[in-house]
């Protein structure tokens, strides 16, 4: 996603469409100061995200600052929802999120985006952690394209070996030999377990999570957010199963039961010894 952050009107919208069609994209919507496009790959989507800053670089460069204007562009790799000539869905909402978080004139991506491009782009990249994104599970790793630098072996990046979110950090935990399993919820651990197996059994998952209100509250939420607009809502624990599959719901049992039974001072990993179609957009400031 695009958006402008200053309130001066925007220039033909012509003039950026042509970039994203260049690249192989579509502008799908572009209300008020925003633009919504999406694209055939990733990298399709990055190299237009470029081109467009440079045009507008070029372009202040030649008026006063009260008439230069700033672009923020956020860009996420995901499915999403066609209906009616518009697109919804996660990876249109993640999209939004990760642009908010781009600095005026730049370019920020989600993990995905940045494991498909990473090798392919003249550009470094500097990692800006793991953010939470509204009715997503796990947090979503940004990283901010280096405009400023064409330099691609230089990319600042998490430390390979250190788990970036709570999931990844429990897992690491867990996976470790000193894990002391008394610590986890019982629940959490009963469907992660189970929706581990080649075959879980998916009644079985039903029945654990009934057992709680909250994770059912937590996962029938989820099963009905607005990555699933358009689409019948569901009521009931089986059918957003169904929807979610039982690996993602047991994401939600670990995430809902372990941040109310463990209220540590230092992540699990630190204490273990042990050293997260490519919409691209914004949201007027």
């Amino acid at each position: 996603m695009m958006r402008n952050i200053r309130s001066t009107p925007l220039p033909p919208i012509g003039r950026y469409s042509r970039l994203v069609e260049k690249n192989q994209g579509r502008v799908v919507d572009s209300p008020g100061d925003n633009i919504l496009a999406d694209f055939s790959s990733a990298l399709n989507a990055v190299t237009s995200a470029i081109e467009i800053q440079a045009a507008l670089g070029t372009r202040n460069a030649t008026r006063p600052k009260s008439r230069q204007m700033f672009f923020r562009i956020g860009i996420n790799l995901g499915d999403i929802i066609h209906k009616d000539g518009r697109i919804y869905g996660e990876g249109v909402n993640i999209a939004a999120r990760i642009e908010s978080l781009a600095d005026p004139g730049g370019i920020s991506i989600s993990g995905d985006v940045y494991n498909q491009v990473k090798n392919k782009v003249d550009h470094g990249f500097e990692y800006m952690g793991a953010h939470e994104v509204k009715n997503i599970a796990e947090p979503v790793r940004i990283y901010r394209i280096a405009l400023g630098r064409k330099d691609p072996g230089k990319n600042i990046e998490a430390a390979a070996d250190e788990p970036t979110s709570f999931l990844e950090i429990f897992k690491s935990y867990l996976a470790s030999k000193k894990a002391v399993l008394p610590a986890f919820d019982a629940t959490g651990l009963k469907i992660q377990q189970e929706a581990s197996k080649a075959e879980p059994d998916t009644d079985a998952i039903e029945k654990m999570i009934a057992c709680d209100p909250s994770l059912t509250s937590h996962v029938l939420r989820i099963a009905n957010s607005a990555y699933y607009k358009g689409i019948n809502q569901v009521s009931t624990v089986r059918a957003a199963i169904i929807r979610l599959g039982s690996r993602e719901v047991a994401n939600i049992a670990i995430l809902v039961t372990q941040k109310k039974a463990l209220p540590i001072q230092r992540p699990l990993h630190q204490q273990n010894d042990a050293e997260p179609v490519a919409p691209f957009g914004g949201v007027r400031s």
